[in-house]
């Protein structure tokens, strides 16, 4: 997981270089959480977050034997992240140490489906990522 989250920051960063070009120097670099989490219904979430000062947080997802890259969304409380793909249409919402997986269509009538709640943190890992 953590190779997806460097070739996911890679990209970022190259992405990011005009606006650093302009006068926004960046940060000392990327802090990155590794966390697992265990669901009520038995299933497994892991999410690696990259999180950086000066932009929206990044993560990448493990659930249900696939990966998707993700970016931090707009959240009344907590952190909640949107597949970088519309189309894969995963949701990612934790406070605390609690969160939940939910999918909504790339239809502007869908609406949102819960396919994972009250997933617990088990395991954290977290580490810095200099520039």
């Amino acid at each position: 997981m953590l190779q997806l989250a460097v070739v996911i920051v890679s990209a970022f960063m190259v992405s990011a270089i005009p606006a650093a070009a302009g006068g926004n120097a960046p940060g000392p670099g990327w802090q990155v959480s590794e966390t697992s989490y265990h669901c009520a219904d038995g299933s497994a979430v892991s999410l690696t977050y990259l999180f950086d000062d000066q932009r929206p947080a990044l993560a990448v997802m493990g659930f249900r034997g696939r990966q998707v890259a993700m970016r931090q969304v707009r959240s009344g409380s907590g952190l909640r992240f949107a597949a970088l793909d519309e189309q894969a249409g995963l949701r990612w919402h934790v406070k605390g140490a609690v969160g939940f997986v939910s999918m909504l269509a790339a239809d502007h009538t869908a609406t949102a489906q819960v396919l994972a709640r009250n997933c617990r943190e088990t395991q954290r890992r977290a580490y810095h990522l200099p520039r």
